[in-house]
């Protein structure tokens, strides 16, 4: 009895999917664009990585690749932002010299002694740390 019962639930939403034969498409269209575009490394990011390869580190990707004394900060107003740089950053730079000391974030509600370790990271005149910080949509400065 349960298998007549299917194939009647069958054929009724077969019949109800047939007058939404044009949505169902658009959403299988949909479906094949995200999919697709799930797996796409954001264009800014590609451009932002270049850009770390050109003038921070011309070796990045090899394992152990040296770094140049300079520094990046990174500015954007949203958390998410922040969290999503700095995963794809890290991913990026993995392997690289020292690159578990590379990316350093804060934001408004870092503590005191936070902040301050962050700021002498960035004035170390050694170049061995190069602080990213991603916080405001502005574009990277040098």
């Amino acid at each position: 009895m349960s298998g007549a019962h299917s194939r009647a639930q069958s054929r009724q939403s077969a019949g109800e999917a047939a007058g939404l034969g044009p949505e169902l498409r658009l959403l299988e269209q949909m479906t094949t664009i995200a999919h697709k575009s799930g797996y796409d490394v954001d264009a800014r990011l590609k451009v932002l990585v270049r850009w770390i390869k050109q003038h921070q580190c011309a070796d990045l990707g090899r394992i152990g690749a040296p770094w140049q004394p300079r520094r990046l900060l990174i500015f954007t107003e949203y958390a998410d932002t922040k969290r999503y740089l700095q995963q794809q950053l890290t991913a990026a730079i993995r392997g690289s010299n020292r690159d578990t000391e590379r990316i350093q974030t804060f934001q408004g509600g870092s503590g005191v002694e936070r902040r301050e370790e962050i700021k002498a990271a960035w004035s170390q005149k050694t170049g061995s740390l190069s602080p990213v910080e991603p916080s405001s949509g502005c574009p990277m400065t040098a």
